[in-house]
């Protein structure tokens, strides 16, 4: 990469292929550089600010202007570099040559930084930018709008969902399908087996739910919405339940 001073130039060999390449750039001032060809990506460096500026895309064409999109980055100082997108068009016209055209006036369209200094880094290209011209083949040009049309984004979006705020207890009982019963004490209870849950289902088609060791919850159907229970299974079901594991002293000082 080669660091340019006072001026940037939009200019790849690798994009451009040799020899249709032709450079085209403003006179370098006295005691400055003159601006050359070089790798992607290339760079500049003004008032103390690094502007690098990666092999930019194609994307669209519009009477006798183009649309190109481009990574870039900026560099201020001893701070961490700040990474963006930058579209620029620019003005096509035809050159002495068939097959080639030349860009220039390039107009800085949109700059998006995350960090939200866009609207700055859109001033500065914008500067940088001014006077820059590039001879490029019109076939690479139709190419890259070709390869960019093509990405289908059909039944893609990013929506946003829409949100329930719910302020009251919920229970959350996971079934691995229909519920599958086995007896439970003597009384008619049944128990769901499979779930992890202590779930069962009374004579009288009422559901118990048990949270932790001893609170029980209770509902007329299986989705709810359970509540506390005003009476509890018969001592024989429980006992057939077994008792809740201890939890570890851990678990216990944390709650």
């Amino acid at each position: 990469m080669m660091t340019l001073t006072g001026s940037l130039l939009f200019v790849s060999a690798s994009l451009f292929s040799a020899p249709t390449l032709a450079m085209q750039a403003p006179q370098a001032p006295a005691g400055q550089t003159a601006a050359v060809a070089s790798e992607w990506p290339q760079a500049v460096t003004e008032n103390g600010a690094t502007f690098t500026v990666n092999e930019p895309a194609y994307t669209a064409i519009s009477g006798n202007s183009v649309t190109m999109r481009a990574v870039v980055t900026v560099k201020r100082g001893t701070t961490a570099p700040v990474s963006g997108t930058l579209e620029v068009t620019a003005v096509i016209a035809t050159s002495d040559t068939p097959g080639i055209v030349e860009l220039n006036e390039f107009t800085v369209t949109r700059c998006d930084f995350a960090d939200g200094s866009g609207e700055t880094a859109k001033a500065e290209f914008t500067k940088l930018l001014d006077g820059i011209g590039f001879d490029a083949t019109l076939s690479t040009i139709v190419e890259g709008i070709a390869i960019d049309a093509s990405r289908d984004v059909t039944g893609l979006s990013n929506a946003v969902p829409t949100i329930k705020v719910v302020e009251s207890a919920a229970v959350l009982i996971s079934v691995n399908g229909k519920p599958q019963f086995g007896g439970c004490g003597s009384s008619g209870w049944q128990r769901v087996v499979n779930t992890p849950c202590i779930l069962l289902k009374s004579p009288d088609n009422a559901w118990y739910a048990r949270l932790g060791g001893s609170q029980w919850v209770s509902a007329a159907s299986i989705n709810g919405p359970f509540a506390a229970a005003t009476d509890t299974p018969p001592q024989d079901v429980i006992s057939a339940i077994g008792k809740a594991p201890n939890l570890p002293e851990s678990v216990k000082s944390a709650t």
